[in-house]
């Protein structure tokens, strides 16, 4: 006992506790993690970790050459320390390590440093302190830490691990196979972290004739001699033969919902949507079929399908924190703005409350006439209910107070109008509220919020049907983005062994258009469309006059369209082929690796020109 207190050098103890630390780390992410895959060997998981262990063993090198500096030391451990175990919490939550994406939606963070997460944290940490300071005291190792043995032991684990990355050709493809299996990159957690801030490198935002002649062949207006180089003079070519001159159009955007996971596009889920089947299977609804998603998250989803374009601009408040990004000194081209154009009344329900996210700023800058956060929907509508959500109605009480606005329209003069709403409550982590509907005994939070918002449309479509709205007005059904790819929906995944899942936020998403007035076919093959082009083919299905615009989608019912789809966030850029294949920029097909690299390059420039204003010219 007496030995525990007896001097020992802060060295010892720092390395001890940063050997003791990545040890651990390592068992929590292979926990976690799942190995069981045909063929995987004990070399095939080491050589799963090895950049964590030359992330060790730089660590441990810096400690140990330059201890003498002891500030700088312990800043640096900290820091290591305080970024392996956030990302060790993201994984733990969504199965994925941080990225700016989760970081522009300020309430991911809410959700990683829960009391509870904090206080595992806080356990853990004393426990390694604990092991670690025994472990320098009672272990003679005083010695062995100051010779020359430690650094040689160092140097051969760095060695080793750098090895393991040209390992045989066999060993590299089974941990290929691992890490697509656990939907993991290869990488650890400092770099992945460091990946977070480092910018897209510069590309060149200078255009040949070819490759301008090339971008239009393409489908990407662009004219490099005028100052707005993509505004053009039309948004669809051709007009539907409709009985309704002006009909009436209804947006629901439903939070983070992919089509797999509904009844109407997977018979998996028999049971899971069947009030949206009961939409879908109308004589007036279009099904549309391998539509995906084209950015990410809310806010540039719903800012990119109101707009029609890859938002720059984006991600929790930072629009209104940082002067020079403001979205008030941007002038953009939106739906509501062409409908207002053409008669239309615009109308946004935001579910929000006031103050409790940035939505309701947003959509003030594209065009909408009227904006009604829920403290007035909860108050006009529900009789002033109490909170179930602190920062937003539940999905019961947003398609309550979304019919009860309808009724109120119903009494009222007959001006064609917009109407545009975003539920909230199958949002990523969360469970349904008190007034909620689980699925079957609610032990999935994933399936039941998904069922729960079908439950609360399908009281909004039994009102609408016997409305008379039923027969001048559309009803477009889509989400912001597919649903995020957090630890319980892999796991939902995996349950329904879902195939082409590739677990990334880029995945087919629901559109379902119902629409009285026109004769459509029951289903329609987007052919990997993507939500860029909700705006221009709501346009045509209402024959808006064509006007200037710096759309960059087009109408799906557009002749001679492009057989692909690109989508896009943070940094990383997707094309959507053949097959419902995914591909990265890396593993593009050959034959399409020059137009992609086109495309890159021309989304790249349309964000410069958001930034100076040249989008569009009012």
């Amino acid at each position: 006992m007496r030995k525990l207190f007896l001097p020992f050098t802060q060295k010892t103890f720092v390395l001890s506790f940063l050997f003791f630390f990545t040890l651990f780390e390592i068992f929590l992410y292979s926990y976690m993690m799942d190995f069981s895959v045909e063929g995987s060997t004990l070399l095939t998981k080491i050589l799963f970790f090895n950049l964590f262990i030359l992330e060790y063993v730089f660590i441990s090198f810096v400690v140990y050459g330059l201890f003498k500096f002891r500030f700088l030391v312990y800043v640096l451990l900290i820091t290591y320390i305080a970024i392996h175990i956030s990302q060790l919490v993201t994984y733990q939550i969504s199965s994925e390590f941080l990225s700016m994406l989760a970081l522009d939606n300020v309430e991911f963070i809410g959700f990683l440093f829960t009391l509870e997460n904090v206080w595992i944290i806080v356990r853990t940490l004393l426990l390694l302190l604990v092991v670690s300071y025994i472990f320098a005291k009672v272990v003679d190792v005083k010695d062995f830490i100051s010779s020359r043995l430690w650094f040689i032991g160092l140097l051969f684990l760095g060695f080793s691990s750098f090895v393991l990355a040209y390992a045989p050709k066999s060993m590299v493809e089974q941990r290929d196979v691992l890490l697509k299996h656990n939907y993991f990159e290869h990488t650890s957690p400092t770099k992945a972290f460091i990946n977070i801030f480092i910018e897209e490198k510069q590309l060149k935002l200078q255009f040949t004739k070819e490759e301008v002649n090339r971008l239009n062949e393409l489908g990407y207006h662009f004219n490099p001699l005028n100052q707005y180089n993509i505004m053009k003079d039309d948004i669809y070519t051709g007009k539907f033969k409709s009985s309704v001159e002006k009909p009436n159009v209804i947006v629901i955007f439903t939070e983070g919902f992919s089509a797999r996971t509904s009844s109407v596009y997977s018979e998996k889920y028999e049971l899971l949507t069947p009030n949206l089947k009961r939409f879908s299977q109308d004589a007036s609804t279009l099904r549309v079929d391998n539509f995906y998603n084209h950015t990410a998250a809310t806010y540039r989803g719903l800012h990119g399908q109101l707009c029609s374009l890859f938002p720059y601009m984006g991600g929790g408040n930072f629009w209104f924190d940082n002067e020079t990004l403001n979205l008030h000194k941007n002038n953009y081209k939106c739906l509501p703005h062409v409908l207002k154009n053409n008669g239309y009344e615009t109308v946004y329900l935001n579910m929000h409350y006031k103050d409790e996210s940035a939505n309701d700023d947003m959509v003030s800058y594209f065009g909408f006439d009227t904006i009604h956060s829920g403290e007035y929907l909860s108050n006009r509508y529900l009789g002033g209910v109490k909170k179930i959500k602190n920062a937003y109605m539940s999905d019961h009480q947003a398609y309550e107070s979304l019919t009860k606005y309808l009724q109120e329209r119903e009494e009222g003069e007959q001006t064609p109008f917009l109407l545009t709403t975003y539920t909230i409550e199958t949002h990523a982590f969360l469970d349904i509220g008190e007034d909620g509907v689980p699925y079957k005994e609610g032990k999935n939070n994933v399936l039941n919020t998904i069922y729960n918002m079908d439950h609360a449309f399908g009281k909004f479509w039994d009102y609408f049907k016997a409305s008379k709205f039923a027969k001048n007005t559309i009803i477009l059904f889509t989400s912001d983005h597919a649903h995020y790819n957090g630890k319980e929906y892999i796991n939902v995944m995996k349950e329904y062994k879902e195939e082409q899942y590739y677990g990334i936020f880029v995945d087919r998403v629901p559109l379902l258009v119902y629409a009285p007035h026109l004769e459509l076919p029951q289903t329609f093959n987007a052919k990997h469309a993507t939500s860029i082009d909700i705006t221009p083919t709501l346009l045509h299905l209402v024959n808006a006059k064509e006007e200037k615009n710096a759309f960059i989608g087009h109408s799906l019912f557009e002749k001679n369209r492009q057989d692909f789809g690109i989508s896009k966030f943070g940094s990383t850029y997707y094309m959507l082929k053949e097959h419902n294949l995914i591909y990265k920029s890396k593993n593009v097909l050959p034959e399409y690796k020059d137009d992609f690299r086109l495309i890159h390059r021309f989304i790249t420039y349309t964000h410069e020109l958001e930034k100076q204003n040249r989008l569009y010219k009012h």
